[in-house]
């Protein structure tokens, strides 16, 4: 349509200038008749060529709005081809992820495959190899596995139990009771029977543990369905004969110590009496014959004297070590603090002679004991402290407490000569005397201690090194109780 215009304006132009030219040629030959006609003429040429101009300018606005819309139109046909073309590479960068992620899981799905098949092979042995024996039933109560150890434990082949059931390995009277829990199993519940007692097929009896436990499948939904019944089975015999044996030899060591125990006490009281005897006839001998008796025989007679007070202390020690031993003791709320004051107070000449300095922690707390042994086990360690002091130094014996969630612990520590290594072990034996000339003891001391912390259910521990003090620790079982305040001396 728009060349069309654009045609028929240039036609209506050329044919203007047609008619002008022919009509000049005429004027030519007829001059005075048309020379009105020219000016009417070039007024109506003007107009024509006005018309075609405005025909002209039309016809390139419409070319001009054609070509537009043309390249338009192109533009959007090209954007719509770039779109789609943008949603085929999409589609096909999603196709390639897609088939990437699909290898993957198919990669991922063969490894799962591979360990599990190594998984299986791996339970597998592990239940062959097992020392309990392992049996897997069906919902029917048909035995469809069996290891090494049940083989050995009811002196069946595989082969020859497969697909029975558990009347053809049990008595009838033992089949009642694994039955019921059988039937519980497969309700959905684990049972486990305690000293299940087996008759053997030679009549010895067996105590068994067994473990029955239902096998769930993952069946796709929330409830895993019950594909059969695992039977653990562990024998205990040997276990339960050698706990009887044990048994047994504690009730005879117990009776062997309780034996020894009364024998120490029946000792260490029979002989006090004769001891008292000999030390008064002896000290009454003496004063008879002093005028009689030269430097020698009187130096006898204080030997004498001597070794009747060793031994008088000796079967002192013995007989509170008896005690200690034997009798059932009786607990309290003790107040360490005011105990750790009764102490010092008896050891006050001890204290005072060696001018030894005695710093105690400003809180202790208190504990659940016989106060009179809490007693005497402060008073040995304390006075050790100070009785095994260094020379060329001034004894200082630091007591603090610390609590954790097992034990209520007091420490004594002290600057003293120390202990090597090697005597650790030794210093709790009974008549062990590592530094004899600096102690008037037998040796029973630190037994003593030992002895009374186990009737605590508690216990003595000790660090050292010789010549760099030593720390013992009381360590009492905790039992919460407000702390008492003390004052240092």
């Amino acid at each position: 349509m728009n060349y069309f215009l654009v045609f028929i304006g240039l036609v209506g132009a050329i044919a203007l200038f047609a008619i002008k030219f022919q009509t000049i040629d005429v004027l030519a030959q007829h001059q005075a008749e048309v020379a009105q006609l020219a000016e009417q003429l070039d007024f109506n040429f003007l107009f024509a060529a006005r018309i075609s101009l405005v025909l002209i300018i039309i016809a390139i606005t419409a070319f001009c709005i054609a070509a537009f819309r043309t390249f338009r139109r192109q533009q959007l046909a090209n954007q719509t081809l770039k779109s789609e073309l943008q949603k085929k590479r999409d589609a096909m960068q999603k196709f390639q992820r897609l088939m990437a992620s699909l290898l993957e899981d198919m990669q991922r799905e063969k490894q799962i495959a591979t360990q599990g098949m190594r998984a299986n092979t791996l339970l597998a042995a592990l239940v062959k190899d097992c020392a309990e024996a392992i049996i897997s039933l069906d919902t029917a109560g048909h035995i469809t596995s069996w290891n090494y150890a049940a083989q050995q434990l009811f002196a069946s082949e595989a082969q020859t139990i497969l697909d029975k059931q558990l009347v053809d390995i049990f008595p009838a009277d033992e089949c009642k009771i694994l039955q019921d829990a059988f039937d519980a199993c497969i309700g959905g519940n684990s049972i486990k029977l305690h000293e299940f007692l087996h008759r053997r097929s030679n009549d010895d009896i067996a105590y068994l543990e067994i473990q029955l436990s239902p096998i769930r499948i993952d069946n796709g939904t929330n409830n895993k369905a019950i594909m059969g019944i695992s039977m653990v089975i562990n024998d205990t015999t040997e276990l339960r004969q050698s706990e009887q044996q044990l048994l047994n030899l504690n009730q005879v060591l117990a009776k062997k110590n309780q034996e020894m125990e009364q024998f120490i006490y029946t000792i260490s009281h029979d002989l006090k009496a004769p001891l008292v005897t000999i030390d008064g006839f002896t000290h009454k001998l003496h004063q008879e014959l002093t005028a009689q008796l030269s430097e020698r025989q009187n130096h006898r007679f204080e030997r004498i004297t001597s070794n009747v007070k060793i031994m008088e202390l000796m079967l002192n020690d013995l007989l509170n070590l008896s005690r200690i031993v034997t009798r059932e003791i009786e607990k309290d709320w003790v107040n360490v603090a005011q105990v750790l004051q009764d102490v010092l107070n008896s050891l006050a000449g001890l204290i005072i002679q060696s001018n030894a300095q005695i710093n105690i922690s400003s809180e202790l707390p208190a504990i659940y004991a016989n106060e009179r042994m809490i007693y005497q086990c402060l008073q040995n360690l304390i006075s050790n402290a100070i009785k095994y002091g260094k020379p060329e130094q001034i004894p200082l014996v630091e007591i603090s407490s610390q609590t954790t969630q097992q034990h209520i612990i007091f420490k004594i520590a002290d600057n003293g000569i120390g202990i090597a290594q090697e005597n650790l072990a030794k210093i709790f034996e009974i008549f062990i005397q590592l530094y004899p000339d600096q102690s008037e003891g037998m040796g029973v001391g630190l037994t003593i201690v030992k002895s009374i912390m186990e009737k605590h259910q508690g216990a003595v521990e000790v660090s050292s090194e010789l010549g760099q003090g030593s720390e013992f620790r009381l360590l009492f079982p905790y039992k919460k109780r407000l702390p008492y305040k003390t004052r240092n001396t």
